[in-house]
């Protein structure tokens, strides 16, 4: 049975890149790339269970899927490098980023609150895309050799 979820995955990633087209995308723009990546970030966890072969549940990040598959016995090195990167690295960022978007403070316009945070603090939404890509032709280099 082929992968149900890679497509999507990729929809998504594409989606992202064409509202990050341009020399300096307007506030819609990165919101909607915001949206996309997030979005093929939780279809990608659901791909690994998909290919771990872990009851189909939606998790909310990488530690959630491995708990899950630790609780049958098992690891994934795929996972721990995504744990890593969900603590401290480029997708931490974006879960910061989508929780300043979507969790606004009730006194703060959004617009605000996300120019709030400092720039260097926050990875810039196209290099989040980038390692984005570069994680999925990694690890999807290592799944075609199991």
């Amino acid at each position: 049975m082929p992968n149900p979820y890679r497509h999507r995955v990729n929809y998504c990633l594409q989606e992202a890149g064409r509202a990050l087209q341009g020399s300096s995308p307007s506030r819609a723009q990165q919101e909607t790339a915001l949206f996309f990546l997030w979005r093929a970030w939780h279809t990608y966890l659901r791909e690994l269970a998909y290919l771990l072969t872990v009851p189909d549940a939606a998790f909310a990040s990488a530690d959630a899927l491995a708990q899950q598959l630790a609780a049958s016995g098992r690891c994934a090195e795929s996972l721990q490098e995504l744990q890593a990167l969900e603590t401290d690295g480029w997708l931490a960022s974006l879960q910061r980023q989508w929780q300043a978007c979507i969790h606004p403070q009730d006194s703060t316009p959004r617009d605000a609150l996300i120019a709030a945070t400092p720039a260097a603090a926050e990875t810039p939404l196209p290099e989040l895309l980038a390692a984005f890509l570069a994680l999925l032709e990694r690890q999807r280099l290592v799944g075609e050799e199991w």
